[in-house]
């Protein structure tokens, strides 16, 4: 199943593209732009900061701030990203031979939350994932898949010893490369049980680096953990966070797990033998494992007892909106949220905010959720657009009496919004820019949605 917990940042090598420029075209000049990216109040260096050319590959900063890319000589408009800041662009930028262009990046105290991504699992549930908001908060997560409460127990009704994992994959792991692991939190269910904490890296937890025996610890409680050596994370292997529970009693179901619905082969990996590793829907299991890990920035220290920096306008957490209402459960602190069950055959629009202790960011854009297949909905639509290609306006007819209508671009932003009572809609589209749109139609038999070109 697809991971949405995703970043903007990422780490990449610096390359440079003077052979395949030479190689496509022999009389291109070939220039040079280098620079340093830092925080215009604190004066530090910022690592994995986003630059942008168009027509050339992201290149991001390295640890010291500095940034390199070879690219033909001509204007540029230059775009610098990254978390906790404005965006900084810099318009017709002359680059020639080799050139420096430093950027000193403001806070942004109130910045939403990034590319917020939507999912629909085991026909009834939304789960929806974003980057951590873009304000005041350099990048850092919990990384997870349960929801973040503990709903039951696992273990041999005979007692025993098994380990259970939660597994992140390569591609799960490359916007954290180069960040570390700094602190667990599990949630113990067992007494008299022995806990050991485990990390491993490789397929299939292969190589093992942390094994620390647990003491202490609250039992149907969570149980915070700081990593007196943080674990590097390096991209090309999997990361695997979990615990043995040795020698539990019988009728003592150790290993916390949520509700449901399970991340397979993800967030519910078991190890009954020793040697092989299993999802718990191999037994019937429909659970993710109480585990979170903490990823920490390589250029913060944070206090010892919190994985939170403190900050004069802190962020509290996030404001989930469906259809435009608050879901109760808000705010929530992670960066990923289920929602449901939902009753079938609907459709739902979902925006997130950050939610400071000093102000609330703007929306998203939203994700629209449909708690059936597609073709299952398209198979029984009753709304037809035309004409399409359209340019000067669209008609958006239906068998049953049309109540809203929403039209979106291809990247989310609402561009028409309109209550109505009728079966058949007139759109002036003039004003279009040339592109591909979404149209959302609730009529009195649902919600629908088709596409659309403006040409």
């Amino acid at each position: 199943m697809k991971w949405l917990i995703y970043f903007i940042l990422s780490v990449a090598a610096n390359i440079s593209y003077a052979s395949v420029f030479q190689g496509v075209k022999s009389d291109m000049v070939v220039a040079n732009l280098t620079g340093y990216i830092s925080d215009s109040q604190l004066q530090q260096p910022i690592y994995g900061a986003m630059l942008t050319i168009e027509g050339y590959p992201v290149i991001y900063s390295d640890i010291s701030g500095y940034y390199s890319i070879c690219v033909e000589e001509g204007i540029y408009d230059i775009k610098c990203i990254a978390f906790g800041y404005q965006k900084n662009t810099v318009q017709d930028f002359f680059i020639s031979g080799q050139v420096q262009l430093d950027f000193a990046l403001i806070q942004d105290i109130c910045g939403p939350p990034l590319n917020l991504e939507g999912e629909l699992i085991n026909y009834e549930y939304a789960f929806l994932t974003w980057n951590p908001t873009s304000g005041n908060t350099y990048p850092e997560d919990w990384i997870h898949y349960d929801n973040g409460s503990n709903y039951t127990g696992i273990g041999f009704a005979e007692g025993g010893s098994f380990t259970v994992a939660i597994r992140f994959d390569t591609n799960q792991l490359e916007p954290y490369n180069g960040y570390y692991l700094t602190m667990i939190r599990f949630f113990p269910t067992g007494e008299n049980t022995e806990y050991v904490f485990k990390v491993w890296t490789d397929a299939n937890a292969s190589n093992l680096l942390v094994s620390i025996p647990l003491t202490d610890l609250i039992i149907n409680e969570w149980n915070d953990l700081n990593l007196g050596s943080p674990v590097f994370i390096d991209h090309s292997k999997e990361l695997w966070i979990g615990y043995a529970c040795l020698n539990h009693p019988p009728g003592v179901y150790p290993a916390g797990c949520d509700s449901g619905p399970a991340v397979t082969g993800y967030g519910d990996m078991v190890n009954l033998d020793g040697s092989t590793w299993e999802p718990l829907s191999s037994y019937g299991l429909d659970y993710n494992l109480n585990i979170q890990g903490f990823i920490q920035h390589p250029g913060i220290d944070y206090p010892a007892s919190s994985p939170h920096k403190s900050s004069t306008n802190a962020l509290i957490g996030y404001n989930i909106y469906r259809n435009n209402q608050l879901l109760p459960q808000s705010p929530v602190t992670a960066n990923l949220f289920l929602d449901g069950p939902l009753p079938l055959s609907s459709v739902y629009i979902y925006t997130v905010t950050a939610l400071y202790s000093d102000c609330e960011s703007e929306q998203t854009l939203p994700v629209i959720i449909w708690t059936e297949d597609t073709e299952d909905i398209v198979g029984r639509n009753t709304i037809h657009l035309f004409p399409n290609p359209a340019d000067d306006f669209l008609y958006v007819n239906s068998a049953a009496s049309v109540k809203h209508v929403f039209i979106y671009t291809a990247f989310g932003e609402v561009v028409y919004d309109r209550n109505a009572d009728e079966r058949e809609i007139k759109v002036d589209i003039g004003g279009f820019v040339k592109g591909v749109y979404v149209v959302l139609v609730m009529t009195e038999n649902g919600w629908f949605t088709e596409k659309f070109i403006v040409e």
